[in-house]
């Protein structure tokens, strides 16, 4: 089982939002979610979309799956390489130990190797709206576009404008 989370601040308003999506052994989604929170840093913002990915874990009992994560820091910290800060040490101590107790491992991904879960943190943000989608033909076009070339290995590049 494989969990990949996103969490974003974006706009001028700085619009926080957490997307995730929780896939089985084969790559097929569990559920997926897209969910609005209170206004946070972009670290805050994924530590809490990894903490409620994994309470959905808990709450089915499922055992011994990975937590992918496209923020460096966080896995770093939750792994204990480095110190988080004072207002992400409650939440980075949660995870740590629901990781501990479920036997889930901590992966650092590139962020085009987390476009799914990138993708639902976008849409949460335009639709402003937080959503669970428990089956694929419940997710938006361009999410589910992002799923299935996800699912089939396509791989995603990313593309920087010249300064």
């Amino acid at each position: 089982f494989k969990l990949n989370t996103d969490g974003s601040s974006m706009g001028r308003d700085k619009k926080v939002v957490a997307g995730g999506i929780l896939r089985d052994h084969q790559g097929s989604m569990i559920m997926a979610f897209s969910v609005s929170m209170i206004f946070c840093s972009n670290n805050m913002a994924e530590t809490q979309t990894a903490n409620f990915g994994l309470q959905w874990y808990i709450d089915y009992n499922i055992k011994n799956f990975n937590l992918e994560m496209d923020s460096k820091i966080l896995v770093d910290m939750i792994k204990g390489i480095n110190k988080p800060s004072w207002k992400l040490h409650h939440w980075i101590a949660k995870i740590q130990e629901k990781q501990k107790f479920f036997k889930a491992d901590v992966i650092h991904c590139y962020r085009e190797a987390n476009m799914v879960a990138d993708s639902l943190a976008k849409f949460g943000a335009i639709e402003d709206a937080s959503r669970i989608f428990s089956q694929i033909n419940e997710l938006p076009r361009h999410v589910k576009g992002a799923f299935i070339l996800d699912k089939i290995g396509m791989p995603n590049f990313r593309i920087r404008s010249q300064k």
